[in-house]
This record gives C-alpha cells, sequence and structure tokens, in this order.
C-alpha cells in the first residue's frame, strides 16, 4: 500500500512538472510569435513612409522642429515617385490601423479636375479641395504615432497587442525637401 501511494505520488508529481514547462513552452511560443507579428507590422511601416519620405520635395504640413509631449498623428506630403502628376501623401492613424492615403488637389471650377500643388490659391482666391486616389491600411495594431522636425523627420511609432507594446523610432532625411 505504502509503494503504491508513493508511486502515485511520485507519478503526479512527474505529470505536473512536465505540464507546466509544456504550458510555459506554450506561452513563450505565442508571445514570441506576437512579438515577432508586432516587429514585421512597424518594420513594413516604417521603411514604406521612410522611402516615400526620403523622396518627397514637399512636407505639406506644419511639423513642430522638437519633440513635444503632443505629437501630429499624420503626415501629408508631395509624392515624389511620379513627376508627372501632382500628388500627396497622407499617413494616418484610425481604427488601430496605419493608413496610407494618396490625393490631388484641384480647384472646383475647373472641369477637368487639374492638379494643382496643395497651398494653391485660385483667381478668385478660392482654395483647391481635394479627391483621393487610393486609401488602403498598410499596418495593424497601431497605438500611437508622431511626426516631428524639419528636413529630418522624425518618426515615432507604437505597436501594441494583447499586454506586448513595441516602440519603433526613427528619422528621414528629406533629401528633395527645400
Amino acid at each position: 500500500m505504502m509503494e503504491t501511494l508513493l508511486a502515485v505520488g511520485i507519478g503526479t508529481t512527474i505529470i505536473v512538472v512536465a505540464g507546466s514547462i509544456y504550458f510555459m513552452g506554450v506561452k513563450t511560443y505565442r508571445r514570441k510569435s506576437l512579438s515577432a507579428e508586432l516587429v514585421q507590422n512597424g518594420r513594413v511601416a516604417i521603411d514604406r513612409m521612410s522611402r516615400e519620405i526620403r523622396q518627397t520635395s514637399e512636407i505639406a504640413v506644419e511639423l513642430p522642429e522638437e519633440e513635444i509631449d503632443d505629437l501630429p498623428t499624420e503626415i501629408l506630403f508631395r509624392n515624389g515617385h511620379d513627376a508627372e502628376e501632382i500628388n500627396y501623401v497622407k499617413y494616418y492613424m484610425s481604427n488601430g490601423n496605419l493608413n496610407r492615403e494618396e490625393r490631388f488637389y484641384y480647384f472646383e471650377s475647373d472641369p477637368e479636375k487639374t492638379h494643382v500643388v496643395c497651398g494653391a490659391i485660385g483667381e478668385g482666391g478660392e482654395l483647391p479641395v481635394w479627391g483621393v486616389v487610393k486609401d488602403q491600411v498598410i499596418a495593424e495594431n497601431i497605438s500611437d504615432l508622431g511626426f516631428f522636425g524639419g528636413h529630418l523627420v522624425h518618426m515615432k511609432l507604437m505597436l501594441s497587442k494583447l499586454d506586448l507594446n513595441l516602440y519603433l523610432a526613427t528619422a528621414v532625411l528629406g533629401r528633395g525637401i527645400d
């Protein structure tokens, strides 16, 4: 009887220890997978924005020169990849996603909707309106976004999912900015 109780006790202890090790491994695997997903999302977002800002000739919104508590959460700049069209790119946060919107500006009085620069003033003093070419999600799980700087544009990006947070930051030199 004593030997049976001892064997059951040792067997139970082995099963409990093995189960604990297994569940710790599963938890670690899930956490690492989640971390890899956030890193990939952040890398794609930062890489895409960096490439496009590097090619722009104009940042069309005013950004603070230095980092402040309440940074702008969107940026608008001229698309530097297409010299023939005057188009702009806007990055902004929406419902936990980073969106990229491509837009153009035109005067309502122009039936052909000829693209103009965003700060243009029409003959009668009218300001341009804008139309959207494309609006798409670039990255998910975005919890914070911020921009500051001049020719050197600083980007801050926070990604969050479940209880895991990832903070990324970089600076990009707009080569064509006057």
